[in-house]
């Protein structure tokens, strides 16, 4: 008599339906239900069950072990900064879902994990903020997988192997410092990957493509003793200058994570020069950055932007200290650019500045933190104008030079070496309130103030 395998499954159609359907559960994956976010910190325990920052999982991969193989949902594990012996390993996820492992994007160097890697896995990865520390293996790596983004990372342990590398894997590397190996960023096996704001150094090649693989790259990039290498049909290449096709609106929280899409409140960006790499070169439409009250601690660069339309940089409707940033540069932009309602905060910078740029307008504005060596404003072979800002403390309340033309226009300040400065050409023209200083009005090489 033949007897059926012990791992048989029989249903039986005259019992109750509900019981059939418990064993098909039992055969198919367990797929996810509704979004789900875990938390991890080197003082949690493996044991709690992870679901807020009060009760954290303590290691990385106990969070990973609780994404269903059947994902259609939005995973979100967010990693406390510290110190994690491991090498985390993403496979076989399925679904129309997507994972984000959220570092310290803004510090990096404060996550140390051993290696990420990602693997046969069908679904959109996001990684952000971790320092990779092995020297065994790749410290960011994508095999077989959908499309996976690394951002805001760094490896910069020396070894004889890649820092970050994609194998038959489309995705973005970004914002992310790979220093010291064989390889900075490795795509191979017809894949393609886009690189911007990379950077690096001590590499014995900055980037590689071979056997299919194809980077476009825009700004920085790993260094090396060879910048690039291709072979097997492998192609490097900068990324064609792309322009907008509508009005663009991005938005940024401390809150945010630079690998979102930033295009809601609600998946805000981190970091405001993360919203300023998201924008074509050039813009035909209104590019608006919507910034939430908080300080941000980065310099930022708007710089090479042209065309017909506008880019609003905005934190606050009036001076306030709620929008808090170290600076602002805007660099040959052949634009209107307006920035409005920020505090630039920094001491060894000017506060706001225009170099090279058609028209760049501070309105309401705030420059206080004290310094004698830098101007709160200052325009250098630039047109534009300042209104409503409050600028104090600085070697200039505003400082326009190589034959630049501004129109200042109820702006207040006190403490300025020179409230107002022109020179080398330059003409200043005024309108009501202005910044103060011991010596209210500098002129020099020309420069006008009227």
């Amino acid at each position: 008599m033949i007897r059926p395998s012990p791992t048989t499954t029989y249903f039986n159609l005259e019992t109750n339906l509900d019981d059939n359907w418990d064993k098909i559960d039992l055969l198919v994956p367990v797929k996810s239900t509704a979004d789900k976010t875990y938390y991890v910190s080197p003082a949690g325990s493996d044991s709690n069950n992870g679901t807020s920052a009060a009760t954290p999982f303590k290691t990385v991969g106990k969070a990973v072990s609780m994404i269903p193989q059947v994902c259609n949902h939005l995973y979100t594990i967010n990693v406390a900064a510290g110190t994690y012996a491991e090498d985390v390993l993403i496979t076989g996820i399925v679904g129309s879902g997507t994972i984000r492992i959220a570092g310290v994007p803004a510090n990096p160097d404060t996550l140390v994990i051993n290696s990420i890697a990602i693997k046969n896995t069908m679904i959109i990865a996001s990684v952000a903020g971790f320092m990779a520390s092995s020297t065994t293996q790749a410290g960011f790596l994508a095999v077989r997988s959908k499309h996976v983004i690394f951002d805001s990372c760094r490896i910069t342990a020396s070894a004889s192997i890649a820092g970050v590398v994609f194998d038959g894997t489309s995705g973005r590397c970004i914002n992310s410092t790979i220093s010291n190996r064989s390889i900075g960023i490795e795509v191979a096996y017809a894949c393609k990957v886009y690189c911007a704001a990379n950077k690096g150094s001590g590499n014995t090649i900055g980037m590689q493509a071979h056997e299919g693989g194809q980077i476009d790259y825009t700004g920085t990039y790993p260094g090396g003793t060879s910048a690039f290498s291709t072979w097997a049909s492998g192609s490097i290449s900068p990324l064609i200058v792309s322009a907008t096709e509508g009005n663009i609106t991005l938005y940024v929280a401390t809150t945010g994570n630079d690998s979102n899409d930033g295009l809601t409140s609600g998946t805000a960006l981190r970091t405001i020069q993360a919203a300023i790499n998201r924008i074509p070169q050039i813009v035909n439409h209104q590019v608006t950055i919507n910034v939430s009250a908080g300080t941000y601690s980065e310099g930022i660069g708007i710089n090479g932007f042209m065309g017909k339309g506008s880019i609003l940089l905005v934190g606050g409707t009036a001076v306030s200290d709620n929008y808090a940033v170290n600076s602002v540069d805007v660099f040959n932009c052949v634009l209107d650019v307006t920035i409005r309602g920020l505090k630039a905060i920094s001491t060894t910078h000017d506060g706001f500045s225009a170099y090279g740029s058609s028209a760049v307008t501070f309105d309401a504005c705030r420059c206080t933190n004290a310094t004698t060596s830098f101007s709160a404003v200052i325009y250098n072979k630039s047109k534009g104008t300042v209104s409503g800002c409050e600028l104090s403390n600085r070697q200039n309340g505003i400082f326009i030079q190589r034959h630049s033309i501004v129109f200042s226009t109820t702006n207040t300040g006190s403490g300025n070496t020179n409230g107002l400065q022109s020179s080398e050409a330059s003409t200043l023209g005024k309108f009501s309130s202005q910044p103060a200083g011991t010596t209210a009005e500098a002129t020099g090489g020309g420069g006008v103030i009227r």
